[in-house]
């Protein structure tokens, strides 16, 4: 990060542990390609804080919009929310997300119950190009809380017809058995 090279980074576990799933992890971003070959290349030269045995999978996803604040911490969390949109719907989702989620971001980043948030596809698809991943990051269990607090009580602002809207809106661009969650403790991350 000193150098420029990467954007941010994180060593994280899993919070629930399930058959066949990832227990532990680490990520970084890069603004390019050849920043991920020379990350890829300083890391094969170290020993990284992973469980022996432990199997490796990695991703390459591509940001679509990345808010970040500069910050750095040993307690966070991340959360990855999976979401499979309808074909053809990427475009209906994308402006349902802007007009309906977006502006709730920008407020968990203002008051600091996020210190990243990010929309991203796969660069090399595992699961197919109809999938988007929204990731942030949040720096205590206190920020989490706050935010899923904030987070109803902005949905309980809208008027029943409002939320009625807005969720046949999201209903009609994506699959909805095409959502996942992931949640993880960040051991230690850095951010610019």
């Amino acid at each position: 990060m000193t150098d420029g090279v990467i954007l941010s980074w994180g060593i994280y576990r899993s919070l629930l542990i399930q058959d066949g799933t990832p227990t532990h992890g680490l990520w970084f971003e890069a603004p390019t390609i050849s920043a991920v070959e020379k990350v890829l290349d300083g890391l094969s030269l170290q020993e990284l804080p992973i469980p022996p045995g432990a199997k490796r999978h990695d991703v390459l996803y591509r940001a679509q919009l990345r808010r970040a604040k500069a910050s750095q911490g040993t307690n966070g969390y991340l959360f990855v929310n999976t979401t499979q949109i309808q074909p053809g719907k990427r475009q209906n989702w994308r402006e349902w997300w802007d007009q309906n989620q977006r502006p709730n971001f920008e407020q968990y980043l203002a008051e600091g119950l996020v210190t990243e948030y990010e929309l991203v596809g796969e660069e090399a698809h595992h699961a197919g190009p109809n999938w988007v991943y929204l990731i942030y990051v949040t720096p205590s269990s206190e920020a989490l809380d706050k935010l899923n607090a904030t987070f109803a009580a902005n949905t309980a602002k809208r008027t029943p017809e409002e939320n009625r809207q807005v969720n046949e809106a999201l209903d009609a661009a994506v699959i909805p058995t095409g959502h996942q969650d992931y949640i993880a403790r960040v051991l230690a991350y850095s951010q610019r």
